[in-house]
């Protein structure tokens, strides 16, 4: 070995040494979090859905784990709901929506992440994840020492979150962030899978970067479909949920052999759903329906028994969760309950919508859930930024229109919306003052926002942003 090598090597030590001690020395579980990308409650095995096998590893794990049936996401995409459990706070506090043209706000620096208490706290940190919605410099990345955020599929993500994991010392415990984008449009997923529940014929439409074209001529009633093209496009999502699951099941396995898996926490869950044309529209983001809003979301916890939950948890709840089954102190910014040890109270199910001119908030209470849109205040510039400080002013004193009620329990597709419900006044009050509360808990300011550059506008408009 030259000289100059020696002395690096050395160096390397050195800064490793430093790395290390900076860390102070953890005592506790591995924690693992997995977000699906896009999968839907109503199309995973362990909430009973029997049309595809979608999810036989992960079915094995909900049987071992605490389910909760009835979750759902603060938002109906990415940019919004994934803040919201890294954080334990709704968007109306993180701040984060929607891209605004070509600029975006990023997660603020003052953000209290899941990965800053686990780093606090000794653990190591690591994430390996795709959807350019998370990509470096959105703020996502806080409190994680390895952050991998390059285009990849599941089979990619698992080999290299194995690599890391061979590196870590065998005694001290991890957190480790999985973000799988095989579920989404354009399902950039083997033939094998792609084919696994439909034929080549019937999903190959759906399948690739031109056939957002025909999705959009589709959601835009441009052009005609058949609930037998819906099922081809179904099967093709099937097939990315699947894809994802037989990773999993690679991965679960390797931890066994490597003997991981017996002190480590898994929390399995989706950022949001999809629509398939049941409210006239095929994707997501365009509004709060159930099939947009309602997630998968199970926490296997070593030692603890298995037991379903059927009251209504939202995914901010995720946070305190994870934190508690690792014995890490929760941060008083948290908006969420600890559903580790307290799987019975009921809270009001709160979720945002920003759009271009307006804003939408729904709340479930019950079987019965109101949304309601609230116009912006007509200004000099309509194409301003619309910040977070605006929709703020807006859920104090906005207006629009008379909100909508849904029963869930008669009408769980919500096709009969009621204006004038007798309810309605007593849900509406409940939203201002729910949302009112959150308003009084926002503890930072908004990131400012930069520009997006032209790789980055481009990757997003692969996946049809």
């Amino acid at each position: 070995m030259s000289i100059a090598r020696r002395v690096l090597t050395v160096l390397l030590a050195v800064v490793a040494a430093c790395d290390s001690s900076s860390r102070p020395r953890a005592h506790g579980p591995n924690v693992i979090l997995i977000c699906m990308d896009t999968v839907r409650a109503d199309h995973v095995g362990w909430n009973g859905y029997t049309k595809h096998a979608t999810t036989p590893r992960l079915d094995r794990l909900a049987a071992e784990a605490l389910v909760f049936a009835d979750a759902t996401a603060t938002a109906g995409s990415t940019r919004p709901s994934v803040p919201s459990f890294l954080t334990g706070t709704y968007p109306l506090q993180h701040g984060l929506y929607g891209r605004e043209g070509d600029h975006v706000a990023p997660l603020a620096d003052e953000a209290n992440t899941l990965a800053e208490a686990f780093d606090a706290a000794g653990w190591h940190t690591g994430a390996f994840v795709y959807n350019p919605q998370l990509a470096r410099g959105n703020g996502f990345e806080q409190g994680f020492r390895t952050w991998q955020d390059q285009q990849a599929d599941a089979q990619s993500i698992r080999t290299r979150a194995e690599a890391w994991l061979d590196e870590l010392p065998d005694d001290e415990p991890f957190f480790l962030y999985l973000h799988f984008l095989d579920a989404h449009w354009p399902y950039p997923i083997p033939e094998a899978y792609a084919t696994k529940f439909a034929d080549a014929a019937a999903v190959a439409p759906f399948q690739g970067p031109d056939s957002w074209a025909l999705i959009t001529a589709i959601g835009t009633q441009e052009r005609p479909t058949s609930e037998a093209e819906l099922d081809g496009l179904r099967a093709l999502y099937d097939g990315g949920i699947r894809y994802i699951d037989d990773q999993l099941a690679l991965f679960f396995d390797e931890l066994e052999r490597d003997g991981e898996w017996k002190d480590t926490v898994v929390c399995v869950l989706a950022d949001h759903g999809e629509e398939f044309m049941e409210h006239g529209r095929i994707g997501h983001g365009h509004g709060l329906w159930e099939n947009l809003l309602r997630v998968p979301w199970i926490v296997r916890v070593p030692g603890a028994a298995p037991e379903r939950v059927d009251v209504p948890v939202s995914l901010v709840d995720v946070f305190p969760t994870l934190l508690s089954a690792a014995g890490v102190p929760v941060p008083s910014t948290n908006e969420g309950i600890d559903r580790l040890h307290d799987r019975t109270t009921r809270t009001p199910i709160f979720a945002e919508l920003k759009e271009e001119q307006s804003y939408q908030q729904a709340l479930r209470s019950g079987e019965h859930k109101l949304v309601r849109r609230l116009r912006r205040a007509a200004g000099p510039d309509p194409n301003s930024p619309f910040k977070r400080e605006e929709i703020a002013e807006m859920v104090r004193h906005g207006t629009g229109p008379a909100p909508r009620v849904f029963d869930l329990a008669e009408d769980p597709g919500e096709h009969d919306a009621k204006q004038g419900h007798e309810l309605a006044p007593e849900l509406e009050k409940a939203l201002d003052g729910f949302g009112k509360e959150l308003l009084k808990r926002v503890r930072y300011r908004e990131g400012e926002r930069r520009e997006l550059d032209a790789a980055e506008v481009e990757r997003l408009r692969q996946l049809g942003y």
